[in-house]
């Protein structure tokens, strides 16, 4: 199965779209001419606040009713067209980029931040990570909070520089990554370290030779270079051997045309005949992305130019891959959010940035290192048809259905138990192997709060908030010992179980006794 991603991986996706638009507003604030850029800062902002607004707006409606791909996707770009078009007698393109980077700039700083306090709270929650559990919550909080108040104290309205603060919450939410992986560090399996190590390498080297000033936005200058190139050629030749995505050969290809094609892209511009041009216009973002000044090239070694070369690829190549495997997805996301907020660190918003895609992508390692348990492909002892009709009658609901379809048979058995809505459905497709999934109250949209998975001590293992599970009380985790294989996902207000390969202990009383103690548990 799919594990849980810790910080919802909706918000860490948001955050790495939101992050690439704002790196392409900020390139093409830089090379605009200084007298369009006066022109359009001097315009009045509420006409584009209300048409990114809108724009927004679409596409969280859109975000909403995904699962009607048509639908989502018209009101996504008519909502676009809209208000792009209703403010565009007004407006100017630039206009619109200038002030949607202003808005980027804010909404990230306060996004990384919650994606930082929601992964330590998710950690908290897990009793078997120790008594430690709290300390990367409660470090991660103190940063947040002191680099949030910088990030306020920064506006033109205030003006104010609070170096101290700014340096305490650094070193706060630096000190939160590693105790993160220190709390992780025996639930991790060897390539998990490997990948965990060459994650934090590279902000490792950006702090150590960015000194106390490094932790109040300063980046290093030119002497940095060979030290960082080489700490992110290391991390980028790890991901792209241990990340090991399962993808099919055209998707491998893409991922290393992209990486080849990126690669290659920044090359030349590096070692054009622009590069004095663009350096004047686009090198404090370069510098702020890359944790060190830019070399002239007629200054460096061609095997040192390689060698960033080299990182560029493998790392681009590598995040690519992992995101076209569902699988690895949630480690992608983490490692882009990573190289999106750079290595300069010379705002309280990309720190923000790069610890809430550190941390996520600490979270998703762990989440992937679940020891499978081999499926045991045992048949339920009866028919299921006749245990499902057993199960309606303890329960007092009406008997199931059968469905013949095209691609097998299907066993419905719907009613209520407890005022909750039980959905219960057998699935066999050539009537030998059944798949048996239960659906429980309501079931939520996102990521579920808690899990319980094959494995474990005492059959299974819990994930997440403990108490959408209960104790003996409740009786879930005894219910589900029937079902060695079985899965199960808890929301607030419903859950979802998967009664696995191994059925030899189906029967109207296992089902009936687990409908009851997931009863229980959801109206305590």
């Amino acid at each position: 199965m799919t594990a849980r991603a810790s910080a919802p991986a909706q918000l860490v996706t948001v955050a790495v779209i939101v992050g690439f638009l704002q790196i392409m507003a900020g390139v093409l604030l830089c090379l605009a001419k200084p007298e369009a850029l006066a022109q359009a800062a001097g315009e009045g902002s509420m006409v584009y606040i209300l048409a990114i607004s809108g724009v927004t707006a679409s596409w969280l409606v859109a975000w909403l009713l995904r699962a009607r791909l048509g639908l989502s996707l018209g009101i996504g770009l008519l909502g676009s067209a809209l208000s792009i078009g209703l403010s565009a007698s007004s407006a100017s393109a630039l206009g619109l980029i200038y002030y949607g980077e202003f808005l980027a700039h804010h909404f990230l700083a306060l996004l990384a931040a919650a994606i930082c306090l929601i992964v330590g709270q998710r950690w908290l929650h897990e009793p078997e990570l120790g008594g430690l559990r709290a300390a990367p919550l409660l470090l991660a909080s103190l940063g947040a909070l002191l680099l949030l108040g910088q990030h306020l104290a920064s506006l033109p309205l205030i003006g104010a520089e609070l170096e101290l603060p700014w340096q305490i919450g650094s070193v706060a939410l630096l000190l939160a990554i590693p105790a993160a992986l220190l709390l992780l560090w025996r639930e991790l399996g060897w390539a998990e370290r490997g990948l965990a190590i060459a994650a934090i390498g590279p902000l490792a080297v950006r702090v150590a030779i960015g000194g106390t000033g490094g932790l109040s936005g300063s980046a290093p200058g030119v002497a940095g270079a060979l030290p960082m190139v080489t700490a992110l050629t290391i991390a980028g030749i790890t991901a792209f051997v241990l990340l090991r995505p399962r993808v099919d050969a055209f998707a491998r290809v893409v991922s290393l045309a992209v990486g080849a094609g990126v690669s290659y892209k920044l090359d030349a511009l590096y070692q054009g005949p622009r590069f004095q041009f663009l350096e004047e216009r686009v090198g404090g973002l370069a510098r702020s992305l890359l944790g060190f000044e830019l070399p002239y090239p007629t200054f460096v070694v061609w095997w040192k130019a390689a060698t960033a070369i080299v990182a560029i690829f493998t790392m681009t190549a590598a995040i690519v891959a992992a995101l076209l495997d569902s699988r690895l997805r949630p480690r992608a996301l983490g490692l882009a959010l990573i190289v999106i907020a750079g290595f300069g660190l010379t705002s309280p918003q990309l720190l923000l940035m790069h610890a809430a895609g550190t941390l996520a992508f600490l979270a998703s390692l762990r989440e992937g290192h679940v020891i499978p348990v081999e499926p045991v492909l045992c048949p339920p002892p009866d028919e299921p048809e006749l245990i499902l009709a057993e199960v309606a009658e303890r329960l007092e609901i009406e008997a199931p259905v059968v469905i013949e379809e095209a691609s097998g048979t299907v066993i419905a058995l719907r009613g209520e138990h407890l005022r909750d809505a039980l959905d219960l459905r057998a699935r066999s497709a050539d009537g030998q192997r059944w798949t048996i999934l239960l659906r429980f109250g309501m079931i939520g949209r996102g990521s579920a709060d808690a899990e319980v998975l094959p494995g474990g001590d005492e059959g299974h293992r819990l994930r997440g908030d403990p108490r959408l599970v209960g104790g003996e009380e409740s009786g879930v985790l005894a219910a589900l010992s029937a079902f060695p294989t079985a899965t199960a996902r808890f929301w607030e207000a419903g859950c979802e179980v998967a009664l696995g390969d191994d059925l030899s202990r189906l029967s109207g009383a296992s089902v009936e006794a687990l409908v009851r103690a997931l009863g229980r548990q959801l109206r305590s």
